[in-house]
């Protein structure tokens, strides 16, 4: 459940490194025009359909729930609030709504076929990677760094949405939260209950928002910003999705849901890296 790199696709995770995308220094009050969009698309009924078993698997803490949500999408003004190549707001944010709950769906679905919840619908089920809080010598995600350092007895294993995970992305994401990079690699615990759980989504939607240079942010790419150079073309980069069939098959399920066309390219199979 950790977050790797590979191809530029909407639907694989990349590995990211800071690339600041907040309100000012990330705290954002009001209720933004991208979170009027998507409680318009998106509704609290929405969200008990969609994701039944949200939080489902330990006691404490419960970081995602609608208002959470919401309030971490009130942190990035452009998510669910651009759109370009002949998108439209509503259609971006329905497709980047999409691709989102997709990816959260693969990195922390319950995944059973037992009982009448679909695969597709079991997701937000874990909040941290399995496993790792009881065994922290075998989930410690440190990579030596002297810009990012791990802190002794800290584990940066897969939390919140997408499973952030590793010191060189929970240096960043503090960073850019906080303005401070210490705040998370000395308790990257917090990730789960800081803000009564609200970076759980933030750090999710602040994965999807930030490019690795030379590859461009998921969120670029979903809205219609990213378009591919004459070098993509040849290397057979197009706009499109992962390889995992299950994260292709669930982001299908979600373009039904919000009633919006899913796109071709829908796997980076033949395509060439950077």
């Amino acid at each position: 459940m950790s977050i790797a790199s590979f191809c530029i696709t909407p639907l694989f995770l990349q590995t990211v490194f800071f690339h600041s995308v907040l309100l000012g220094n990330g705290f954002v009050a009001g209720d933004t025009a991208n979170v009027q969009r998507i409680k318009r698309i998106f509704t609290s009924e929405d969200f008990k359909k969609l994701f039944p078993k949200a939080n489902g698997y330990q006691v404490s803490p419960k970081p995602f729930n609608y208002a959470n949500f919401l309030a971490a999408a009130a942190k990035f003004e452009k998510f669910c609030d651009e759109a370009a190549g002949g998108l439209d707001l509503d259609t971006a944010c329905r497709k980047e709504l999409s691709v989102s709950f997709a990816h959260f769906t693969q990195e922390t679905g319950e995944n059973t076929g037992w009982g009448p919840v679909p695969r597709w619908k079991q997701g937000l089920y874990f909040t941290s990677e399995l496993g790792c809080k009881d065994s922290l010598a075998a989930c410690s995600y440190c990579s030596p760094s002297t810009e990012y350092p791990c802190v002794a007895g800290k584990g940066y294993f897969g939390r919140g949405a997408l499973q952030l995970s590793w010191n060189f992305n929970y240096g960043p994401f503090s960073e850019a939260i906080y303005g401070d990079k210490s705040k998370l690699l000395d308790d990257p615990d917090s990730l789960l209950t800081a803000e009564n759980g609200v970076l759980a989504f933030a750090s999710a939607i602040w994965f999807l928002m930030t490019p690795q240079m030379p590859k461009p942010a998921i969120h670029d790419i979903v809205v219609g910003k990213w378009q591919p150079t004459a070098a993509d073309k040849a290397g057979g980069r197009y706009p499109g999705f992962g390889r995992a069939l299950n994260r292709i098959a669930y982001y299908k399920n979600f373009t039904a849901y919000f009633n919006v066309a899913p796109g071709g390219y829908l796997s980076c199979s033949g395509m060439k890296p950077f």
